[in-house]
């Protein structure tokens, strides 16, 4: 019997194929990225990067939304439980970028800031027609998060990056799709079925490979 982890803000399903699903589960809250909710990212990461049965991870939202992001609405904290949040999220990046298995990208609705700045660590994205992607850091005075400074003028281009990353410009799913940060788009109506089942046949493959 293999103990998936029971987390308070992702869940993850194993399915006999060796896809793990691991799905940000704060619908209500559109996805928003709470301390807890990094915690779990982790949790869920470093238990699909250790399990031999895990052959796959996809990435993807409950609900309408992928995720929207850092939320916003937090209580104050001290300096040092602040330290332990950046290092959770760095963490999380870390786990993102040395992930030994296939890791897809599943963009069910809309992405911001985190959210779409750690798509770029994936391997492949799969995005609805419906989703936009947008990184507001500079209109809330943050700094780009997850690598995407370096890796987004890679895939995307410096011009369109610093329109995203700059200007706060948020990009519609076909937009994405030109410029090469996304795959291809789903249909919204069957997307997570597809998603599973692209999936499922690549997990047939060998991990080694």
């Amino acid at each position: 019997m293999i103990d998936v982890p029971k987390l308070e803000t992702i869940e993850i399903t194993l399915f006999d194929t060796g896809v793990a699903e691991i799905a940000h589960n704060r619908p209500k809250r559109y996805n928003a990225l709470s301390p807890q909710s990094y915690k779990d990212w982790l949790t869920a990461l470093q238990w699909a990067a250790k399990e031999d049965a895990v052959r796959v991870a996809v990435l993807i939202g409950r609900g309408k939304y992928y995720s929207s992001g850092q939320e916003l609405a937090l209580t104050d904290a001290d300096e040092e439980e602040l330290d332990r949040r950046r290092a959770t999220t760095q963490n999380v990046v870390s786990e993102m970028i040395r992930f030994p298995k296939l890791l897809i990208g599943a963009v069910n609705g809309p992405s911001i800031g985190f959210g779409t700045t750690t798509l770029a660590l994936c391997d492949v994205v799969y995005s609805t027609p419906e989703a936009t992607f947008g990184t507001p850091f500079m209109k809330l005075g943050f700094c780009a998060e997850g690598c995407s400074s370096v890796l987004f003028p890679r895939i995307m281009g410096s011009s369109r990056a610093n329109e995203m990353l700059l200007l706060g410009r948020t990009f519609t799913a076909k937009e994405m799709v030109d410029c090469g940060f996304v795959s291809r788009l789903i249909e919204t109506e069957n997307f997570r079925q597809k998603v599973l089942e692209i999936a499922n046949e690549a997990a047939q493959f060998s991990v080694e490979a």
